[in-house]
């Protein structure tokens, strides 16, 4: 089985010869939904491999709402494989009648990038949901097999301000009335949707929420940051950057004494949050401030349409903080933020030394 490309077939046996339990997948049948996109091509590949080398003999049922676009992502060899059958099924709709009995069913379908969730928000919102409980409802149909849904860490949200670290309970803050949204909410309902399956019908299930990913399988469509910077590298074509962040670092020092370090105990602490907003501290009441180490306690970062509204939303991010029981640089930089200088953008790094001392 020949895969293009000598790097990627290198992938490909390095995954297959991973030291988890393959045996539980032999005489198998697996139903990988969104088989082509850039997940569930590694996966199959990964599958068919172990299929022509290990003698897996893993049946793989890989389902997608375009023939034509599978027969070019999997070519002719795969159609031709008695392991590989192609379902043409949009996971929006019931699942086809007649299926065999799966023992795993792989939900990999969704719209996973910006471009997409904008364009097709509804789909992106239907497919999250409505696919899911269509896999769902084949796994009660057929009486067995066991989901992987494949959630993200956006559900998470953006940190709410009140925590640096947090385990997989945490929820942070989803402004749902913005298209952006409706994908990870829908994938909060999809989560949602396996706990009730299984509480009511007894249906088995895993989620796997994943980050950002990115490899050789990636979609020339997807818009997501890292994968235009690589697809705009390989192109050798320039990388075109949207919108503007800043970026503040609160520190224990006081501006006035020349940055003297201000060692102490916070006594009452308060950070914002909200759409474009995110904060990057380990500090909480009660928390001491050592003398031994770097005096930054806290980064406060927001991301605009442009410069004067990133400066806007830091303005009043910067107005929210509250960190009292220590001196620090807010009002220092609350006055950069002020400064006319500062706002037409004519700044250099004599900018401080110049208007500041």
């Amino acid at each position: 089985m020949k895969f293009g490309n000598a790097l990627y077939e290198e992938d490909i046996r390095k995954a297959a010869g991973a030291g988890i339990p393959w045996e539980r997948l032999k005489g198998r049948s697996v139903l990988i939904a969104g088989a082509a996109g850039m997940l569930g091509k590694a996966m199959t590949d990964v599958l068919m491999y172990k299929n022509e080398n290990d003698g897996l003999d893993c049946r793989i049922y890989a389902s997608g709402r375009n023939r034509h676009r599978a027969e070019q992502r999997f070519g002719r060899e795969y159609f031709e494989n008695p392991h590989f059958t192609f379902l043409e099924w949009d996971m929006a709709d019931k699942a086809p009648d007649g299926l065999p009995q799966m023992d795993f069913l792989l939900g990999m379908a969704s719209n996973t990038h910006p471009l997409a969730y904008a364009a097709r928000p509804i789909e992106t919102i239907i497919t999250n949901i409505y696919g899911t409980k269509n896999l769902l409802d084949l796994c009660v149909r057929q009486q067995g097999g066991r989901l992987v849904f494949l959630s993200s860490v956006e559900i998470y949200g953006e940190n709410r301000g009140d925590t640096q670290l947090f385990d997989e309970g945490y929820m942070g803050f989803l402004d749902c009335n913005t298209l952006r949204a409706g994908y990870p909410e829908s994938k909060r309902c999809g989560e949602s949707l396996c706990q009730a399956y299984f509480r009511e019908k007894g249906t088995d299930f895993i989620t796997v929420r994943l980050p950002r990913l990115f490899g050789p399988t990636l979609l020339e469509e997807d818009s997501k940051a890292v994968s235009q910077f690589i697809h705009r590298a390989l192109r050798q074509e320039d990388i075109v950057l949207k919108g503007h962040a800043i970026e503040c670092r609160i520190n224990a020092e006081n501006p006035e004494k020349n940055f003297m370090p201000c060692p102490g105990t916070v006594k009452d602490l308060h950070f914002p949050g909200g759409n474009g907003v995110r904060i990057e501290s380990a500090l909480y009441n009660g928390y001491t401030i050592p003398s031994f180490y770097d005096s930054m306690v806290a980064k406060v970062i927001v991301h605009g349409e442009d410069r004067m509204d990133a400066i806007r939303k830091m303005r009043s991010a910067l107005g929210e903080v509250v960190v009292d029981g220590i001196t620090t640089n807010l009002d220092f930089q609350y006055d950069i933020l002020n400064h006319p200088v500062f706002l037409s953008g004519n700044v250099n790094t004599h900018f401080i030394p110049e208007y500041f001392e």
